[in-house]
């Protein structure tokens, strides 16, 4: 969620000529309260994840590329990358939370959630087309299922599939971009 703060704060000029209706343009929120709560939640998720030395210092990391990626992501061809990495790095920070030590599987699980971010975010830098954008979008959570899925762990993939159709529902009031 900072991370999409910060892209609104970075690309307010940008949004002026194309995105009219959003909240900081339409000065429904002022810029430093939405740069107040990108510092905010940076040092909530970085308390989130204190608890482990690891997870702190891969939370740092992905503050970084957080930042990377909202400075760098309209004139570099590379950034859908960038994002991916972005994605990847909550589910490393996520396990390195409460394991010691990677796995076999937690790589491959991020590797392909890795393409999936790439791909959608390559889609979403050249396409306009907005629905297919929101469908991917709300697809990460059926990506999360069924990683819960193979866990074991059928509550949450429950959860990640309701997930699923109330993103598609409310993208139906909230344009998914």
């Amino acid at each position: 969620t900072a991370g999409m703060f910060l892209n609104d704060v970075l690309d307010l000029e940008f949004d002026r000529e194309k995105y009219p209706e959003r909240p900081l343009v339409r000065a429904a929120i002022s810029k430093e309260a939405a740069l107040g709560a990108v510092v905010v939640l940076f040092i909530v998720g970085s308390v989130f994840f204190s608890q482990s030395v690891k997870a702190f210092a891969g939370g740092l990391l992905l503050i970084a590329l957080i930042v990377l990626y909202n400075f760098w992501h309209k004139k570099n061809l590379a950034s859908p990358l960038i994002m991916a990495l972005c994605r990847v790095m909550v589910y490393n920070i996520s396990f390195l939370a409460f394991l010691p030590s990677f796995s076999s599987s937690l790589l491959m699980v991020g590797a392909g959630l890795g393409i999936y971010i790439a791909v959608l975010t390559f889609i979403a830098k050249y396409s306009r087309n907005s629905m297919l954008i929101g469908t991917l979008i709300a697809g990460i959570s059926l990506y999360d299922g069924l990683v819960l899925v193979l866990i074991g762990y059928f509550e949450g993939a429950a959860l990640a599939f309701g997930a699923f159709v109330l993103t598609l529902v409310l993208q139906k009031y909230i344009k998914g971009t």
